[in-house]
């Protein structure tokens, strides 16, 4: 079963060009080392909040993910760049 997770993240408004450039190199980590993972990438309209969408073959894919070398990197290096909280929430095909 497809899983959809969304997440929302708020990054500092003078270090925003440089969360999105953290969080794109995660993505593309994310796709080359993953095979579960069907399609990550981050999307905004210029500003905050900007989206990460995330779509995983099935659950054993998200527990990959959770506890993969990029995801681990990311959380180290997006922390200080953020203005809040990231806000996730996880769908499952109907």
């Amino acid at each position: 079963m497809t899983i959809l997770k969304l997440v929302e993240i708020n990054l500092q408004p003078d270090r925003f060009e440089e969360g999105v450039a953290a969080l794109k190199g995660v993505c593309d980590a994310v796709r080359a080392n993953e095979p579960g993972c069907v399609y990550i990438a981050p999307y905004s309209l210029g500003a905050n909040p900007v989206t990460v969408v995330e779509v995983y073959a099935d659950e054993a894919a998200v527990k990959v993910h959770n506890k993969s070398e990029p995801v681990l990197g990311a959380i180290k290096q997006l922390a200080p760049l953020l203005a809040g909280a990231p806000s996730v929430r996880e769908l499952t095909e109907c």
